[in-house]
């Protein structure tokens, strides 16, 4: 393990905190991305640097140099935290500061896991790790960096040592993961835990260690206070199968999920919460007395909203997962005209499938037949999805502001093969850009083309 991040960090980096140093010092680099450049992981898309010095006095220095723009403002904030873009294609793309007061090792002593609790005083150290940082770091060990006190301080800590077990590749410490598992998230404001909650999600959750404690984290206290109405689950049997609950259902098909390809409206942390939320209304039916599906149903879609609303999702968020949750009974063979239906009043329809064929493989008692069946259903709906998305997209002669009749009178000439050409043109000018297509631009696009096509003068 290197004693020193230098080498880790790229070049054009390695400037940018040469030229803060020389604005603004001393500053520390401190966090995920010193640890990662000490053992020599991929760098995250942030890098945090601490600094004693007033942000408000340094802001006017980072303008003149170059660092960042004129109007770049900053949060409610402002006196401590500046975040600084890196005009890089890799990361890290931007520099977080973070002003403290005192000593750097104050700043360090409110940190939650020893690993983060580290500062190195660039450019040449040394390294501040008064927590055994470094020495965790190399046995794999994720630490509390004061134990009980540590989540007494903040009990959100105990989610963001969850979070880190699933994404590092160390144990947990004894003792630290028995306070957790015991812990309590009940005094902890719902908007940060859902916000902790969402990058926890956000992680690939691939591995089969990462799957058991994420399954670990839903069955302790702590996991409860997140979501109760899912912790109630447990006792509630999923389909004619005593031994599986509906949380195990839950659970399977969060991880089922196949992850979004580029282009997808809806993101896998969308996608996963969307799976969790999607049977709280099983207990219902007992705790109304009633079996009208309709009142059932509308009751559940009321549960779900008031659970994006008690953790304080945005409104656009909870559109999006109220319109995943009320598509999720399609089935997967539906007619094209039903798909172009649902695309053009904009339902994700990808992410929809993507949750149905996760619901249906994550049940345990569907044969291996069915799967498959399963399986090819959905590849065949994806496809017809990208395919009819495709022909939906591409712009048509008829959606010209501008007719092949229009042009012929503007232009004066008899009809002919020549308006078949200058369409196709305008349609390939304006695909590029559909804020060409207006009438004006159209036509100064059309004159154009007949200057530069000379041989349609000799048929004036």
């Amino acid at each position: 393990m290197p004693l020193t991040p230098q080498a880790a960090i790229p070049p054009l980096v390695h400037a940018v905190l040469n030229e803060i140093h020389r604005l603004c010092h001393p500053i520390y680099l401190s966090g995920e991305f010193l640890h990662r450049c000490l053992s020599n992981q991929p760098l995250p898309d942030e890098l945090e640097i601490l600094t004693p010095n007033s942000l408000v006095e340094l802001r006017p220095k980072l303008i003149q140099a170059g660092l960042i723009a004129a109007n770049h403002g900053m949060n409610d904030h402002l006196q401590h935290r500046l975040l600084i873009p890196i005009r890089n294609q890799t990361a890290p793309k931007a520099i977080e500061m973070t002003h403290f007061t005192g000593h750097v090792i104050d700043d360090l002593n409110v940190r939650d896991i020893t690993i983060n609790a580290m500062a190195w005083c660039w450019p040449n150290g040394p390294l501040i790790d008064p927590f055994l940082g470094l020495q965790d770091l190399a046995q794999k060990r994720i630490r509390l960096v004061h134990g009980l006190a540590t989540l007494e301080q903040d009990p959100l800590n105990a989610l963001r040592f969850f979070r880190f077990m699933l994404q590092l590749p160390g144990e947990p410490d004894a003792e630290d993961w028995q306070a957790i598992e015991n812990g309590s998230l009940s005094h902890v404001a719902k908007d940060r835990l859902r916000a902790e909650m969402d990058q926890v999600l956000t992680l690939p959750l691939q591995d089969s260690r990462s799957q058991r404690y994420l399954l670990r984290l839903f069955k302790t206290p702590s996991g409860s206070h997140i979501l109760p109405e899912l912790a109630n689950m447990q006792n509630i049997p999923h389909g004619n199968d005593d031994a599986r609950t509906a949380w195990d259902h839950v659970m399977e098909m969060t991880l089922a999920i196949a992850p979004p390809e580029e282009g997808e409206e809806v993101t896998l942390l969308d996608l996963r919460w969307a799976a969790l939320l999607h049977e709280v209304g099983r207990g219902l039916p007992a705790m109304m007395a009633v079996d009208n599906p309709a009142m059932i149903r509308h009751a559940s879609h009321q549960l779900v909203q008031t659970i994006l609303t008690r953790l304080h999702f945005s409104r656009r968020r909870q559109r999006r997962i109220r319109l995943l949750l009320q598509y999720m009974d399609l089935s997967l063979a539906l007619s094209d005209r039903a798909l172009r239906r649902m695309i053009d009043r904009r339902i994700p329809v990808e992410g929809v499938f993507r949750l149905i064929k996760a619901k249906a493989s994550s049940c345990r008692q569907v044969p291996a037949n069915d799967l498959k069946r399963i399986q090819d259903e959905y590849q065949r709906v994806m496809q017809r999805c990208r395919v009819i998305r495709t022909q939906m997209e591409q712009l048509h002669v008829k959606d010209l502001a501008l007719s092949g009749g229009e042009v012929a009178d503007m232009v004066r000439l008899p009809p002919g093969p020549w308006i078949r050409q200058v369409q196709s043109y305008l349609v390939e000018w304006v695909g590029t850009d559909m804020r060409r297509n207006k009438r004006d631009t159209l036509q100064l696009c059309v004159r154009e083309w007949i200057v530069q096509h000379a041989i349609l003068s000799s048929q004036k």
